[in-house]
């Protein structure tokens, strides 16, 4: 489980009253369904990079084996992104800088809480990996 793949879908192709889910493909693979009116499509390839990077930089648990979530996921507005998006990981969670103004809140907080609860598949990290910033619970 190291791919993650953005997926915009029609809202009507998601659970009733969420804008993300998410689907673990045969292949591994994890399909973010995102509701495609929330979200620029300019973000899309650059998240499924950033979530492919942050799983390969993870080590996953055996499959079948779950933990509790070690975690969360936040995204933080960071009004110089330009750029490649490079995620901090520590273990109290992950910090995914974004540029503004390319996803509304409502799909933000959604995949905030699938990212959280998708930490139970892999181990906590020990050590920080990434970029050295401020860390929104602290």
């Amino acid at each position: 489980m190291h791919s993650v793949l953005y997926v915009p879908r029609p809202r009507s192709a998601l659970p009733a009253g969420l804008s993300a889910a998410a689907y673990v493909r045969d292949d591994g693979v994890v399909e973010a369904h995102v509701d495609r009116d929330q979200i620029d499509s300019r973000l899309v390839r650059r998240l499924s990079v950033t979530s492919t990077t942050i799983a390969s930089s993870l080590k996953p648990r055996p499959l079948g084996v779950l933990g509790e979530p070690w975690g969360r996921v936040h995204f933080v507005i960071d009004e110089y992104l330009d750029g490649e998006i490079e995620p901090t990981i520590t273990p109290a969670g992950i910090v995914v800088p974004l540029p503004p103004l390319l996803m509304r809140v409502d799909l933000q907080l959604d995949i905030e809480d699938l990212g959280s609860g998708i930490t139970r598949f892999y181990y906590q990290p020990k050590v920080r990996i990434g970029p050295d910033r401020p860390l929104p619970w602290l």
